[in-house]
């Protein structure tokens, strides 16, 4: 032997077991060839597909035999009659190129989880089934909203001589997956607007006079069944003290149940009592009614209802507003003596007051006891507000 053909080995050649791939078959399609290395060395490359409509597996090979095992792109089964491409294998054995035909013969789309979906009402149920949240896609999109995406689904929207296929191409230029299929199944007619039922409808509130502080509070509501969401959340008439602070997307967010927040600002209050509706949906009877009190600066009562002559009772007051206040009292009947006309109260004062005989108009204990009991009406005065208490003089009676 000759020293040159000592050192001389021979280089790898690539050999397939397949000139062709060819399929045909009504649902997922997959087959396999060879590459075997019929020279020297060690066999290295890598498969790919000119026109993306198959996946392989080992993708890449190091080995003087392997198995290539094909099968079609879930989102190319059944998108077209008949698919061509062509598959090249590179390696350091040489190049080989193997014309690629794939014919679908069933109408039925087939999902990655192998839900059939033979038509719209399947597709429907396929996409109420699986929502965003058990998706498990990366960024929450639905199975439903990828396979809306393929030419399969488009092809099989022609199968069913779909309607609206030009607000459907229009609806994949959106970049939100999930609502571009929330929009095409409203289109469709398969998602109406969902029942809602407002679980508390009754909100009271009570607010000092001197309040100003915003308040907040929540409409609890649960949504019924399936189907999309109408931001129909509003006021019934005027009512400037009242906010809505949250949609129903919001307050929702994919859940069953959510609550609707909104605030009051005191001092916007028109008046002592403030009623509104909010109305959650365009139903009038499904709504909530806010009534907002605005307490009395002061409360007023006396110690006791009838008092005798030279008896001595008290004046409650309870200051309500929050803050120091300044009372002015006033009696209707002389005979209610009290020490001073105005007095600056805190949280709650008991002023004195006298029945005075002197002044109750030189009547004779005699005559006294022939007369009813004698009314007297005492007047707190503070903050523009008037309260009033009514006492009898009678105790001899």
């Amino acid at each position: 032997m000759e020293l040159r053909e000592q050192f001389e080995y021979p280089l790898p050649v690539l050999t397939v077991s397949t000139e062709k791939i060819q399929l045909e078959a009504s649902q997922a399609t997959e087959g396999g060839f060879v590459v075997k290395n019929t020279g020297g060395g060690l066999l290295s490359g890598q498969v790919f597909v000119i026109r993306p409509c198959l996946e392989f597996s080992p993708q890449r090979f190091e080995a003087n035999e392997v198995k290539v095992v094909y099968r079609a792109a879930p989102d190319l089964e059944l998108a077209e009659d008949e698919f061509v491409s062509e598959a090249v294998i590179l390696s350091n054995g040489g190049e080989k190129r193997l014309p690629v035909s794939i014919t679908f013969r069933s109408k039925s789309l087939l999902a990655k989880d192998k839900t059939v979906i033979d038509n719209l009402q399947d597709f429907a149920a396929y996409a109420q089934r699986l929502s965003p949240l058990t998706a498990g896609n990366s960024g929450g999109v639905s199975p439903a909203a990828e396979l809306m995406r393929t030419t399969a689904f488009r092809a099989m929207l022609s199968r069913c001589h779909f309607m609206f296929m030009e607000a459907y191409e229009n609806l994949l230029k959106d970049q939100d997956r999930n609502r571009a299929l929330e929009s095409f199944l409203i289109l469709s007619g398969f998602k109406k607007p969902l029942k809602l039922t407002v679980m508390k409808r009754d909100f009271i509130f009570k607010v000092k006079s001197a309040q100003r502080d915003l308040m907040y509070a929540q409409i609890p509501v649960r949504k019924e069944g399936w189907g999309y969401l109408e931001d129909s959340v509003c006021l019934k008439g005027g009512a400037p003290w009242l906010k809505i602070l949250t949609s129903l997307s919001q307050a929702l967010k994919g859940a069953e149940q959510g609550a609707i927040a909104f605030s009051i600002d005191p001092a916007l209050l028109p008046a002592r009592c403030n009623t509104a509706k909010i109305l959650v949906t365009d139903d009038p009877e499904n709504h909530a009614a806010v009534t907002v009190v605005r307490e009395p600066a002061i409360k007023v009562r006396a110690s006791k209802e009838v008092y005798g002559v030279e008896e001595e009772g008290k004046l409650c007051l309870e200051n309500q507003s929050g803050e120091d206040l300044l009372v002015e009292i006033q009696s209707s009947e002389k005979f209610v003596r009290f020490e001073a006309k105005k007095y600056i109260i805190a949280e709650y004062a008991e002023i004195p007051f006298t029945i005075k005989m002197a002044a109750m108009q030189s009547l004779s204990l005699r005559n006294l006891r022939k007369q009813p009991p004698l009314p007297a009406i005492i007047e707190a005065r503070a903050k523009g507000m008037t309260r009033r208490v009514k006492i009898y003089v009678g105790a001899w009676l």
